[in-house]
């Protein structure tokens, strides 16, 4: 997955359905100038803020719904290891789709 986001150096990157952070955090160390953390799970967001204190690198995450996710701000790569395969049915997957797109900046990329 990582091979597939290709040079994030200086990029910023939002990592959707990010678990407890573990892409999150290996992009932010290959070079993602800004990288935030998007999940659903109070709880694995507390994981990932948890080792967010322990080993700082700068690391933002939120909790969030991705199917209504609203950032306001862009992002030239959207990445999501484990979002889509949760969609349970085809709308499911379309607001997944929508959000994935209102996050990229015009000629971004989703991985």
């Amino acid at each position: 997955m990582l091979r597939l986001a290709g040079d994030v150096a200086g990029k910023a990157v939002i990592d959707l359905a990010c678990g407890e952070g573990y892409y999150t955090r290996a992009l932010r160390q290959q070079g993602a100038a800004r990288i935030v953390g998007v999940d659903l799970s109070r709880a694995m967001i507390g994981l990932a803020e948890a080792e967010e204190a322990r080993r700082p690198l700068g690391v933002e995450y939120r909790i969030g719904d991705v199917r209504t996710l609203a950032v306001p701000e862009e992002f030239d790569l959207v990445f999501a290891a484990y979002l889509l395969n949760y969609a349970r049915t085809a709308e499911e997957l379309t607001q997944m789709c929508r959000a994935v797109a209102h996050a990229l900046r015009p000629g971004g990329r989703f991985v």
